[in-house]
């Protein structure tokens, strides 16, 4: 109702677009956990995630497995995130950044 009374503001139709710019998943990293947000586009991926209650800690195994030419090197952000089932939701807690040299 906001301030508009009891009846609330009279109803809109908007029309709302948005443009996003993002990197693509480095196909050669896995980890045992799965990963969430690559499962939203590959219904295909393994998706296990790591609960933790407070104070706890665990571990998760990535693997890279490097697919590109010998000699190429490779830059990217492993970002470990959370997520919330009962939003839908999840923030970004920490990345680390890889680089490395096929072969």
């Amino acid at each position: 109702m906001g301030p508009f009374g009891t009846s609330g503001a009279t109803p809109s139709v908007v029309d709302v677009a948005a443009a996003v710019d993002t990197t693509l998943f480095d196909t050669a990293v896995t980890s045992d956990s799965g990963d969430l947000w690559l499962l939203s586009i590959v219904a295909s991926t393994p998706f296990s995630p790591l609960v933790l209650d407070p104070g706890e800690t665990g571990t998760i195994n990535v693997t890279i497995t490097p697919s590109a030419p010998t000699g190429t090197v490779v830059r990217g952000t492993l970002e470990l995130d959370t997520f919330n089932p009962d939003t839908l939701s999840g923030d970004e807690v920490v990345s680390f950044p890889y680089v490395y040299r096929v072969g």
